[in-house]
Formats: structure tokens, sequence, C-alpha cells
């Protein structure tokens, strides 16, 4: 068996008693509506290639064509680069497994081979399975807040494909800044969404799906810290202010009984409240 690397190791041939096989990471002259050209991996044996796409795009003038590489021109170049590596080394893997076996796959059936029975990767995937176990677990209340923090993950990233090689520290600083700047949350808001990441990347890391040394999270990188919170009560007036308010809307005047009624149940919560009939 020969084996061959460039030395930005983007680049892997093999072969074995004659039949080469190699995987390369390509752009695909098939632009999208954007203007965009999509990333892929070529898989080629004995002159016959298949292809499996990345899931992510990018400008022509921002793709080396000979460190095969996207250029430092592109503000995700880093964790595109990152993910590009992870992919084809997955690939090469795969590719060393089947060939010593001694089988004569062709490049479709290696291509069937590598991803038609492959584990969930994607952070989306993973965090579908998380969702759907709190649905059956009856957790509705974390359900509900999970949930949007799972899709805000997912409209920062403006794709479902999002492995987890890509979430890392710089991914994370970057969503906390959007979560600010878009829906204004607080400190703890955005802990709380980190927390849920957090979990989900640990859920992969038990799954085998992406190495532990990838981990964002931890005292010398992404650190997950509650900030103090000032808990302000309410006395006997500000109760009977509240119980006696008028002119309220029909709305507000719902509200304001949802409110107290879980007050009177000695702070019931308001899932409960809700399924309450």
């Amino acid at each position: 068996m020969y084996l061959c690397c460039t030395k930005n190791d983007y680049l892997y041939s093999l072969n074995f008693k004659g039949m080469a096989s190699n995987a390369k990471i390509v752009v695909r002259k098939k632009v999208n509506k954007e203007g965009l050209y999509p990333l892929a991996i070529r898989i080629t044996k004995n002159r016959k290639s298949t292809y499996h796409y990345i899931g992510h795009y990018v400008h022509l003038k921002d793709w080396d064509e000979n460190k095969l590489q996207v250029k430092k021109s592109n503000s995700n170049s880093v964790r595109l680069n990152n993910l590009l590596a992870a992919k084809l080394l997955e690939v090469n893997k795969a590719l060393v497994e089947l060939q010593s076996e001694k089988k004569d796959y062709s490049t479709n059936q290696i291509k069937e081979s590598l991803y038609s029975e492959s584990k969930s990767s994607t952070f989306y995937e993973v965090a579908s399975d998380f969702l759907f176990e709190l649905e059956a677990n009856n957790k509705l209340a974390q359900l509900s807040a999970d949930k949007v923090r799972v899709n805000h993950v997912i409209n920062f990233n403006k794709s479902k494909q999002l492995t987890f090689p890509e979430i890392d520290e710089q991914f994370l600083r970057k969503f906390k800044i959007y979560l600010k700047r878009e829906f204004n949350l607080s400190e703890r808001s955005i802990v709380n969404n980190l927390v849920v990441i957090r979990t989900i990347y640990n859920r992969a890391i038990r799954m085998g799906l992406v190495d532990r040394k990838l981990y964002p999270f931890g005292s010398d990188k992404i650190r997950i810290k509650f900030p103090e919170t000032e808990k302000i009560g309410l006395n006997k007036q500000d109760i009977i202010a509240f119980e006696t308010a008028k002119n309220l809307t029909d709305s507000e005047t719902h509200a304001r009984n949802v409110w107290l009624f879980s007050f009177y149940f000695a702070g019931i919560r308001a899932a409960d409240v809700l399924e309450i009939r």
C-alpha cells in the first residue's frame, strides 16, 4: 500500500494492489442563487469519481486551488478549513478500512458505504434527538425553552449542516455577540443558550461523534459562569395593587389572573398552569 500526502494534508491517496482510490476536497462548479459554489469531497477510483457535498458554499475568489483550502479572505476560513480537514480525515480512515478488507469497491459503493449508514453527526441531528427525549420524558417547560435556543444556533449558522468541529471558541464568541445584538438578551439568557450547546456537545462526545480534545468549553476556553441575579420580592400592598388594577384589556386581565393563580398556588410553574383545565 502506498500513501501520499501533500504538505498541508488536504490530499490523501491510497493504492492497494494496483487499484488506486483517493479523496480530495474540491469546489464544484454548480453555482447557487447567491452566487456561491459548493464544497465537496471527490472520491476517485480507477479514474471514476463521485462526490459528497459537505453543506457549505464559498465564492470562487475565496478558494485556493493549489492548497485546496479556503483563503483568509473568507471570514470563516479557519472554521471551514478545520471542518474540511476533519471530513477528509474521516473519509481517508474509511478508505483504509475498506481497502484493508481487500474488496474491490466501485466509487459509488465506496460513497454508499461511507455515508449511507453513517451516524448522525451534525449539531441539528443530535439536538433533535435531545429535544425528542425531553418531549418523551414530558419535560415540556425545558423543551419549550431549549427548542428556542437550538433554533438560535441554527439561525446563526444559517444552515442545519453545522458540525461539532465547527463549534469552536471563535464560533461561540460570535454567537454570544449575535444573541446580544439581535435579541438583546441578558447575560443570564446568553449563558442559558451556551448551556444547551454544552449539553448537546457532551452528548456528541459520548456518542463518539467528536473528539473530546476539540471541546470548546473549560477554564482556558469558553467559561460558563452564571451572573449574579438580584431578586426583588413583592409585599402585601404590591399584591393588592396588582389584584385591583383597573382599565386593563382582556389580554392583560387574563395574564394578571394566570399570574395570581400561580401565586396563590405557592408559585406553581407557568407550564403547569397552562396545562390546567
